[in-house]
């Protein structure tokens, strides 16, 4: 399997990255859902706030399955995000850890 470090990908390939991600996590249900929803809301926050995407106990939990999807290593995403959302980008930020 590859374990690529710098993923360039097109904003519509992101997008439906994005889609994919977001129907995963909302097919949680009960105290699971709340909790996908309380970690995603706590991370989000702490990006906004301080620019910070990891954090060891949600990363741990829930979001080292979703940087699974495209091999766990990534650390750069290349794209041109004119054409997406700020929602977007700050959403698969917080998922993978990493700057795009």
């Amino acid at each position: 399997m590859l374990k690529p470090t710098f993923f360039p990908l097109l904003p519509a390939l992101l997008f439906k990255l994005f889609l994919k991600i977001q129907e995963e996590l909302k097919s949680a249900k009960g105290c699971k859902y709340w909790f996908v929803e309380k970690c995603c809301n706590t991370k989000l926050d702490a990006l906004e706030s301080g620019g910070y995407v990891t954090n060891m106990i949600t990363d741990n939990l829930i979001f080292n399955k979703i940087k699974a999807i495209l091999g766990g290593q990534v650390r750069i995403m290349l794209t041109n995000a004119t054409s997406i959302s700020p929602e977007i980008l700050k959403f698969l930020k917080i998922c993978f850890c990493i700057d795009i």
